[in-house]
């Protein structure tokens, strides 16, 4: 029989596994372990191998009863189906008793985007009087962004390095560390240049080895601070959406759909891994096509013709 302190011996082991051989982000592996640390609470035997079908049921209700979304609830599961499968090719169990849980069905919600016009181009173009380092590095972090559709933690982790200006693309690094190459604009590396200009350098060279973008100290900038500079800066936006980081993602992709762009291109610029992931920015532009059909045919609010009367 397990104890408790080999099972979280095992889900340590698991963590690791996730980092050294699959190269998951660190962020991605701290959801794995607050989710199955959540269902180890739950619980509250020792047994792995005491597992039945009927304890993962009563978790799902549980999640349901503290008002989790299907999405969470869907992704926690999937935690949980991975973990079982790393045990059960160990043989540290006999059976995988999540092979019969059907999670729930994940909601596919419509991603929000910033719509083309005027009040956007004024906003991402919008530079402060001030001429400050960091004025620069929160314009050019909304345009970066904005001009490659780049994540969140891809765009914490650039180097000055990673920028290519020669050629006009940057290298990231994508989920499970999978390495890409994505074109950007000029304005986009015109802001970069500004910023790095601007940005106190020790000695006369600059280090091509340092983070592209600095927070406070010198360190690294955080997830939170870039979460804070989109929101300061796009809060004028007026358009009912929330304002985050990945919203600049999704404008990205649309924008592109929207001007003809191939799906299999923008599927390689976002670093997705299955095409059907890119797909839902497919229904965001039939959504939109349809609201402005509604609002602007002449024929939008009549009822369909009764040919039963020809």
């Amino acid at each position: 029989m397990l104890k408790i302190k080999t099972l979280s011996h095992q889900i340590e082991s698991f963590l690791t596994h996730l980092l050294k051989e699959k190269g998951y982000s660190v962020f991605t592996i701290q959801s794995y372990g607050n989710d199955l640390n959540q269902f180890l609470l739950f619980l509250q035997f020792p047994a792995l191998n005491s597992l039945k079908k009927h304890h993962i049921r009563n978790f799902i209700d549980y999640l349901y009863q503290k008002d989790y979304s299907n999405t969470t609830i869907a992704r926690k599961i999937s935690s949980l189906r991975s973990f079982s499968k790393y045990c059960l090719k160990k043989g540290d169990i006999k059976g995988d008793p999540f092979a019969l849980i059907s999670a729930p069905k994940r909601s596919r919600k419509l991603p929000e985007f910033l719509r083309k016009g005027p009040l956007v181009k004024e906003l991402l173009e919008s530079e402060k009087n001030s001429e400050s380092s960091r004025d620069f590095r929160d314009t050019a972090i909304l345009e970066l962004l904005y001009a490659t559709g780049m994540r969140l933690r891809e765009l914490t982790n650039l180097d000055v390095k990673d920028v290519r200006f020669e050629t006009g693309t940057v290298k990231v690094f994508g989920k499970g560390g999978k390495e890409r190459i994505i074109p950007t604009g000029n304005r986009s590396l015109n802001c970069i240049k500004k910023y790095l200009r601007s940005r106190p350098r020790q000695g006369e060279t600059a280090n091509w080895d340092d983070p592209l973008f600095f927070g406070r100290n010198k360190n690294r900038i955080s997830p939170r601070t870039i979460q804070r500079v989109v929101s300061e800066r796009l809060k004028g936006i007026g358009e009912g959406v929330n304002v985050h980081p990945h919203l600049l993602r999704h404008s990205f992709a649309t924008h592109l759909l929207d001007n003809g762009a191939d799906l299999k291109a923008i599927q390689e610029l976002l670093g997705h891994k299955n095409l059907s992931t890119t797909q839902i920015y497919t229904h965001v532009s039939i959504e939109k096509l349809r609201k402005e059909y509604d609002q602007a045919h002449p024929r939008s609010e009549m009822n369909v013709l009764d040919i039963s009367k020809s």
